[in-house]
């Protein structure tokens, strides 16, 4: 048992070896527990059978068929509203715009929003995206009270600082501590990761631009507020020293020293 609730935030480039890390912290003893806001998406996604599905079902000449997806999809909006009424949660970035959207949707007839999701798939992938983000907050902020381990929470989404700053606000309200996990990695190793990825000829289900996304991180700086649970971790040896060497700093409390910004890959 831990005295105090922890939730460790874990951000970096793609391709930086982060959920390699997360993975075998979280299975390698009981200490560490991993939430990954992408497999919650992923199983969001495949409630709704995927987009075509989807959009099938809702325009469907079978009123059952039509009837069972609108009640799917209204209980993830009602869902997606409520989480955004949360105390500390309200200052995520466009939180109360988008809240205040999916309300004036669900008072919408049946046809009208049959219409509006049927018509573009990124409207339920930003759903689900969303969903997923506060879904995996909560689920990170509720494990670690039970005080048996500390949680890494994996979230794309907390390389903005304003969302960071956001879900922070929610963990401290909640009195859990947080700390932030920065994992780099080169320049290089960046660059063949997004290359295997490329090469594998999957799609890989709904991250098909990660690779991608790893390119165009390369040159990108991040900035946090001041913390004193900061860790930035510069992945250059095997997995094993990894986690070995970030277990260590995180259960003796070792910080690093920070001049924000700083670049997500190492040159």
């Amino acid at each position: 048992m831990f005295e105090r609730p922890q939730v460790w935030c874990v951000v970096g480039a793609n391709g930086s070896g982060k959920s390699s890390i997360c993975d075998a912290l979280s299975t390698e003893g009981d200490d560490f527990s991993n939430v990954k806001r992408d497999t919650l998406m992923e199983n969001l996604w495949n409630e709704f059978g995927g987009y075509e599905t989807f959009r099938n079902a809702l325009l469907s000449c079978k009123k059952s068929v039509r009837r069972k997806m609108l009640k799917k999809l209204k209980a993830k909006m009602r869902q997606l509203v409520q989480a955004h009424s949360w105390e500390g949660y309200a200052e995520y970035p466009n939180a109360l715009a988008f809240s205040k959207k999916i309300e004036s949707l669900l008072r919408w007839n049946d046809e009208e929003l049959v219409s509006f999701y049927s018509r573009d798939e990124g409207l339920l992938y930003y759903l689900v995206c969303m969903l997923a983000q506060v879904k995996g907050l909560q689920k990170a902020v509720e494990k670690s009270q039970k005080k048996t381990s500390r949680v890494l929470l994996e979230d794309p989404s907390l390389l903005n600082e304003r969302q960071f700053s956001a879900a922070r606000a929610y963990c401290l309200f909640q009195e859990v501590e947080v700390g932030l996990l920065v994992v780099r990695s080169t320049r290089e190793k960046i660059i063949e990761v997004a290359e295997e990825r490329f090469q594998s000829g999957s799609t890989q289900g709904l991250w098909s631009g990660r690779a991608a996304a790893g390119i165009h991180q390369i040159d990108r700086t991040v900035s946090y507020p001041a913390m004193d649970k900061v860790i930035v971790y510069d992945n250059v040896r095997t997995l094993e020293d990894a986690v070995n060497d970030i277990r260590n700093m995180i259960q003796a409390e070792v910080s690093s020293s920070i001049e924000w910004p700083i670049k997500l890959v190492l040159s």
